[in-house]
């Protein structure tokens, strides 16, 4: 089973004042949020559980959550009560995760793709492992 950890946590502000009252993945394009295009991609790559790492705005990501059926994805959020940036939102939102102890996916919330992961994953030479540590985050890029 696939999980994984978007993180949702930015201001977006270079894309103000469209992020005034929003997240940066929940600014909409072809009618959807940009976070609703990207979980559906990762449920497409087989993930099954979602960690969302928010920070600005949380609230609005917590309802659009609440209030949409993401199929067989199911998701949780992480929420920030002050910035953390990229790394201490990975480490709180892998607490969060069902398989901690489990390699994770970690991705931008705030961008839409149609890369297959395990061709990407391929075309690198890369294999996403979990090492063989107790703390509840040690992922690690490894090559073959």
């Amino acid at each position: 089973m696939l999980q994984a950890i978007v993180l949702a946590g930015g201001k977006g502000e270079r894309l103000w004042p469209l992020t005034q009252d929003k997240p940066k993945p929940m600014v909409e394009v072809a009618g959807k949020p940009l976070l609703c295009h990207h979980l559906k991609w990762l449920c497409g790559q087989g993930v099954q559980d979602v960690v969302v790492a928010c920070g600005y705005r949380a609230e609005v990501i917590v309802k659009f959550l609440n209030q949409n059926s993401l199929n067989s994805l199911k998701a949780k959020c992480s929420i920030e009560d002050q910035p953390l940036g990229r790394g201490g939102a990975i480490k709180k939102a892998a607490l969060v995760l069902p398989r901690p102890k489990e390699p994770a996916i970690i991705s931008q919330g705030d961008i839409i793709t149609d890369i297959p992961l395990e061709e990407a994953a391929t075309a690198f030479g890369n294999k996403i492992v979990a090492d063989n540590d107790t703390r509840p985050l040690s992922f690690a890029l490894r090559r073959r």
